[in-house]
């Protein structure tokens, strides 16, 4: 009997340790994936406290090898080439990609880089020539767009420029992006041979939410434009004349997947006139506004709309001049109230450039 007893405290013991043993290998484990791939692995993190882990997590020094978070941890620029970066992919692993055809990464973000620290939002914000594609890259990235034969070539390129300033009403701006939500909803959306979508919101910045050449099919479309759509105004500025030059000089390239074989469309919604604050110089910009939207009519050959939205403060429609500029006629310029019918407009050129939309 004392045999059998001491045989059950000698297993408890065993087991004592085995558990004991498998804690520390699971900690050393963790700590060894936490060097290597340089992030945290909070499954062990019960033994600290919240703002323990926050600041452990603030030190953590990202690099191109590291295991990353499509959240907070999406982008990541290349400290040795301000025309590349990399983003994150579904798997968690970090893949080189080309910034859009004449954009850069600003040297702060590179430096960032260098530092381990990624970003959540998109590193190709600085305009650069060195990062214009050549002559050569242009024919051979157009003729790649076509590479499929046998399928018919139908479908639109449609962007978007959304105001997104303080002027405009919470309720006006969810409003607005149900509209757009909706509105991509309803085309047929699958490569390069049907419709492609891109655009911007924008305050007194420019905010990308996708380009051409990133729309792959509908649910990435629509999840982009769910969760890259800024809709908070960042300032009390209206920065019409910036937003069409993005429009002109990047989203229309066809580098940056603008098809020159397909019908351009683009729908502006603005709730006015251009403005850039007290200190800007407010008639030059809608000078800019003007002529922008005039270059993209008629350089571009893009078919162009305006969505009027009611001014926050007065309740009126303001901007008419440069929604005129914009649209090229008044029978492309739409009110708010008016939404049923842009919609129907919508269709009808949806319909006509691509019959099984």
């Amino acid at each position: 009997k004392m045999n059998q007893t001491h045989f059950f405290i000698l297993q408890k013991w065993i087991l004592t340790i085995c558990v004991f043993l498998s804690v520390q290998l699971n900690h050393k484990t963790a700590a060894m994936q936490s060097e290597k791939y340089g992030h945290v692995v909070r499954a062990f993190a019960f033994d600290h406290t919240p703002e323990e882990i926050k600041q452990r997590n603030a030190n953590i020094r990202i690099s191109k090898h590291s295991v990353c978070s499509t959240v907070n941890q999406r982008y990541l620029a290349d400290p040795e080439d301000k025309c590349k970066y990399y983003e994150c992919d579904s798997l968690g692993r970090y893949e080189l990609k080309d910034c859009p055809s004449g954009m850069s990464v600003p040297i702060f973000l590179r430096k960032a880089a260098e530092e381990g620290k990624s970003s959540s939002k998109p590193v190709c914000k600085q305009i650069s020539n060195a990062c214009r594609k050549s002559l050569a890259e242009l024919n051979e990235a157009v003729q790649g767009n076509f590479t499929i034969q046998k399928e018919r070539r139908c479908g639109i390129d449609l962007l978007w420029v959304v105001d997104v300033s303080c002027s405009i009403t919470a309720d006006d701006r969810q409003r607005v992006k149900n509209f757009v939500l909706n509105t991509i909803d309803r085309f047929k959306i699958k490569g390069t041979n049907f419709v492609q979508v891109g655009g911007v919101t924008y305050d007194g910045v420019i905010h990308d939410i996708m380009y051409l050449s990133e729309t792959v099919n509908k649910p990435g479309t629509m999840r982009r434009f769910t969760t890259r759509y800024v809709d908070e105004p960042k300032k009390c500025h209206t920065a019409t004349n910036k937003a069409l030059q993005t429009i002109h000089d990047f989203y229309l390239d066809p580098l940056n997947g603008n098809r020159p074989d397909f019908p351009d469309i683009l729908i502006v919604m603005t709730d006015g006139k251009t403005y850039l604050g007290r200190k800007g110089d407010n008639k030059q910009a809608r000078e800019e506004t003007e002529l922008y939207g005039r270059l993209i009519r008629e350089e571009k050959g893009v078919s162009s709309f305006v969505v009027g939205l009611p001014n926050r403060q007065t309740g009126e429609f303001a901007g008419q001049k440069e929604w005129l500029q914009i649209a090229g006629t008044e029978e492309r310029i739409f009110l708010i109230s008016k939404f049923e019918e842009l919609e129907s407009r919508v269709d009808e050129i949806a319909q006509s450039a691509c019959p099984d939309s």
